[in-house]
């Protein structure tokens, strides 16, 4: 016969052990982002941010703005928080209302895109991209009183 502190011993690693089952690992959702402030003149600062293992693993996505869009310098490139960071200004004449901007490498489901247009007026304009629609179109403003 077993003495009980045994038994006791048997019952807590078998707990333990089945317990471990209904552990639940939930995934990390880290969405890349996209942010286009708008400085004027057909020209907007630009954040892109998106998720990294380490400094040489980023998430291949890219954003692609119309063919007429120039750099008007190289990005600024930064590792920070487990992500990589890049700042540049792009121009466009007329600006970017009623374009459509892409972000390529999001096809294969590793991450969502977060967008958010920021208006010289104040208004701004908020976008989910998943890997169905990776795109979207710049609207114009609501008005002074609406933020989309």
């Amino acid at each position: 016969m077993m003495s009980t502190s045994r038994v006791w011993w048997r019952f807590a690693l078998a707990l333990l052990l089945g317990c471990q089952g209904f552990v639940v690992h939930a995934d990390v959702f880290r969405p890349a982002y996209l942010e286009l402030r708008e400085a004027g003149a057909g020209r907007y600062d630009v954040l892109w941010k998106v998720p990294a293992q380490g400094e040489d693993m980023r998430l291949a996505a890219n954003v692609r703005f119309p063919v007429d869009t120039v750099a008007v310098a190289e990005p600024k490139r930064a590792l920070s928080g487990g992500s990589h960071i890049q700042r540049w200004q792009i121009r466009r004449e007329g600006g970017l209302v009623g374009q459509t901007i892409h972000v390529d490498g999001i096809a294969g489901g590793a991450t969502d895109v977060i967008v958010r247009v920021e208006r010289q007026d104040g208004t701004s304009q908020t976008e989910r991209l998943v890997p169905e629609r990776p795109m979207f179109v710049v609207a114009a403003p609501t008005g002074s009183a609406e933020a989309r």
